[in-house]
């Protein structure tokens, strides 16, 4: 069950400050209501995430929290643009403020990995090279078109990984 974050350096800050940063809405409300996905790519949920709003991928950091959950999740199709992440968002609905700060705590001391802008533009490439219908709008946003431009000079090890499995499966 992963979670997203938007940035690598509240992970750094204390407990309380950590939860009024990252689990916040727009308006600066506690949120209760926690936006999860359940399942283990967290390269196609960034890059799917960020591509519900037509924005190109940043490094976003993410979380494993299955074993932090204080209850089941409720599946809930969340608001994206792409059927895989409809299928995997749930909602973790939590009671009050003292139970989101208390996960709060727990989700930053168990800490978080980055996704890198390499591993987002494998995945892009991927399903652009695949033709897949809902990725087609990258071929015409020239934001897009530069982040795959500047991003696919770089490949890691967890890009080549990656790509292997892509290459055996289809998403």
């Amino acid at each position: 069950m992963l979670r997203r974050f938007w940035r690598e350096a509240s992970f750094e800050l204390d407990d309380l400050s950590f939860a009024r940063t990252e689990f916040r809405l727009g308006d600066g409300e506690p949120d209760l209501n926690l936006s999860l996905y359940a399942c283990d790519s967290a390269v196609r949920v960034h890059a799917e995430h960020v591509g519900s709003h037509l924005k190109p991928p940043v490094e976003l950091v993410h979380a494993n929290v299955a074993l932090l959950l204080p209850r089941a999740t409720e599946q809930t199709p969340g608001d994206s643009k792409f059927s895989f992440t409809r299928d995997v968002h749930h909602e973790l609905h939590l009671q009050d403020v003292e139970e989101l700060n208390h996960f709060a705590a727990s989700v930053r001391a168990a800490g978080a990995q980055t996704t890198l802008d390499c591993c987002l533009a494998t995945y892009v490439q991927s399903r652009l090279d695949a033709n897949d219908p809902e990725w087609t709008f990258c071929k015409e946003s020239g934001s897009w078109r530069r982040f795959l431009r500047r991003a696919s000079g770089q490949v890691c090890e967890p890009c080549k990984d990656f790509a292997s499995r892509q290459a055996s499966t289809d998403p």
